[in-house]
């Protein structure tokens, strides 16, 4: 059965703690949601699914949580495709 539900799931990201707080993760996060926006322009999706380690960087993102941390102790957050595109403008 096809889903008329898409979104984009970022499987992984991660700064080494040696470059840490040198801005990287901003600016892989942010090359990361313009490719987004660019799926979304050709395949329309809801929005950007991912499990947060740490959760505080993605909500300064505006993602949010779905539910509580699961057994890995990441978060499972999402970030509407509106509220992305709301930001860019």
């Amino acid at each position: 059965m096809e889903s008329s539900l898409s979104v984009v799931r970022l499987v992984m990201l991660g700064v080494s703690v040696k470059h840490q707080k040198k801005e990287y993760g901003h600016i892989f996060m942010r090359e990361f949601l313009e490719h987004a926006i660019k799926v979304h322009h050709v395949m329309p999706i809801k929005g950007i699914f991912l499990d947060a380690d740490p959760v505080a960087f993605y909500t300064l993102l505006g993602f949010v949580e779905l539910g509580m941390p699961v057994s890995n102790g990441t978060t499972p957050m999402f970030l509407k495709i509106q509220d992305l595109l709301a930001a860019v403008k």
